[in-house]
């Protein structure tokens, strides 16, 4: 959509950067899309008006949930800050305690199932860093409420505007609130934020919003940056990132149709499906109508009309030569299963990672590692692009929040500042598809084999920093380890003395 924005912009005359101009709706109003798949993701409502489709075989959910679950799995997030030169580093004790008291505040693993969720199904993810004098933490944005916004060429915004519905409760004479609009705008060129309560629309330019409730300069605030953190899923160059599914949409509502239409010539869905008719004519020549079948106690069939519970089950009896037949066409039904069924096969290929819902649970765990990164590959591809996309903003947000707090009194200055290099660090979460520890012992096995140290090979086998100090806490020379004893052996020490053991 990029080409169509420009052409949009040049049209219009729409200058972006200028607060005064109206929002271009072409580029940038995703209500409809991100509606859409809501729709698909929670299998409810119409995808357009009026549209009888059902979801009868959408898989937004499954590929939803599936990045959910597998892109940052567990609640912990380990914090690993270092100080010092490459080569001469020593743990940042400090940086690290204020990371994770960021973490903690943010409540950061109860909300990020919710905020990965939202990050795979449209495609963006905006996070918000608050503070003040007793706390910093992050707060989730809907990409709903974001109306416009701009970043350079690093990622970091020049101006973004929000716009929420609310109720404003202002007017304490009235006797319930009025619905209202409350609008933010932040620019990093005036170093300004702003903010309205109006009754105004989203589209509405800045400029008809009168004067702002709330001006405040970023200095007041401790920050010479926007402090909201822009995530794309799948980043294609254009504005707004795509979601998990949003390459395969067309596909997944074909389906959807298919297995509707299948449906309704199926079952009609409670219409009748029979229709009788009379193949003979009166004696004027005259066809004669079709006959009445009794549909219930009030029905005025005749006794040989009417339904008869029999042997052979709830029979129609009609008079003479008239019939009845199905409406439901005489089709092959199970070709037409194949047709719905390979075009679930070509929505797989899109979505890769729908291959891991048709292993069931025994397999899955009779399965290594190594076995299901190999068949998971391509899903494992696109979930680890998400997750270093959101692992590194996830990053930014933290320096970001310990600026502020720092700002606020929450942190101490002796941390340092975010231009120095100082907040360096690295956030750790865990692998779905990591090898286990009998993999990573045959790995390193193999290195060591091959004449690398054991701790270069410890850590090239995949074990964490924290792994190798504790088994190497001496570099190149392992751990000393205590002696064990055997029945009939008397097990002595470096110096020639019988161990002892306590039990």
């Amino acid at each position: 959509m990029s080409v169509i924005n420009q052409f949009w912009d040049f049209f219009t005359g729409t200058n972006k950067q200028d607060p005064n101009a109206a929002p271009s709706v072409t580029p940038y109003d995703y209500s409809a899309l991100y509606n859409a798949l809501y729709s698909l993701y929670n299998n409810d409502e119409a995808v357009v008006t009026d549209d009888t489709t059902r979801r009868l075989r959408t898989v937004v959910n499954r590929s939803v949930e599936f990045f959910a679950a597998k892109m940052l799995p567990g609640a912990k997030i380990d914090v690993m800050a270092t100080t010092g030169e490459e080569g001469n580093q020593t743990e940042n004790t400090a940086l690290k305690e204020a990371i994770e008291q960021v973490i903690k505040d943010s409540n950061l693993g109860n909300n990020k199932p919710a905020m990965l969720r939202g990050f795979s199904l449209y495609g963006d993810s905006f996070v918000r860093v608050r503070g003040d004098d007793q706390k910093t933490y992050l707060e989730d944005v809907s990409p709903f409420f974001v109306t416009d916004f701009a970043e350079d060429s690093r990622g970091f915004l020049t101006y973004i505007r929000i716009d929420i519905p609310i109720i404003d409760n202002s007017d304490v004479e009235a006797q319930q609130g009025t619905p209202a609009l409350y609008t933010e705008y932040w620019d990093n060129t005036e170093q300004v934020y702003r903010s309205w309560v109006t009754l105004r629309t989203a589209n509405t330019p800045l400029n008809q919003l009168g004067s702002p409730q709330e001006e405040i300069k970023f200095s007041a605030l401790g920050v010479d940056f926007i402090p909201i953190v822009h995530t794309k899923f799948r980043d294609t160059g254009d504005a707004r990132g795509l979601s998990c599914v949003y390459h395969a949409l067309d596909k997944i509502y074909e389906a959807n149709r298919i297995a509707t239409r299948l449906h309704d010539l199926l079952f009609a869905f409670g219409e009748p499906i029979f229709v009788a008719s009379a193949n003979d004519k009166d004696a004027a020549g005259r066809p004669l109508p079709p006959p009445k079948i009794a549909t219930g106690s009030a029905g005025t069939a005749t006794t040989a009309e009417a339904a008869k519970e029999t042997i052979f089950g709830r029979l129609i009896s009609l008079p003479g030569v008239a019939t009845l037949n199905a409406l439901i066409p005489d089709i092959d039904y199970a070709d037409a299963l194949l047709i719905l069924n390979a075009q679930m096969e070509e929505i797989e290929k899109d979505l890769p990672e729908l291959r891991w819902y048709s292993l069931n649970p025994t397999t899955q765990g009779a399965m290594s590692g190594t076995a299901l990164r190999t068949m998971l590959g391509a899903a494992i591809d696109r979930a680890n692009e998400a997750r270093n996309n959101f692992m590194s903003s996830l990053s930014r947000m933290m320096e970001m929040a310990i600026t502020i707090g720092q700002f606020n009194g929450i942190f101490d200055k002796s941390l340092g500042n975010f231009d120095s290099g100082d907040f360096n660090h690295q956030l750790i979460v865990d692998d779905s598809w990591g090898e286990s520890v009998a993999e990573k012992g045959a790995t390193m096995a193999a290195l060591t084999g091959g004449g690398v140290p054991a701790p270069i090979a410890m850590k090239l086998a995949g074990f964490t920093e924290e792994q190798v100090k504790e088994a190497f806490p001496n570099g190149l020379q392992p751990a000393p380890q205590m002696p064990q004893s055997r029945a009939g052996t008397i097990v002595r020490d470096a110096n020639g003395k019988p161990a002892i053991q306590v039990n």
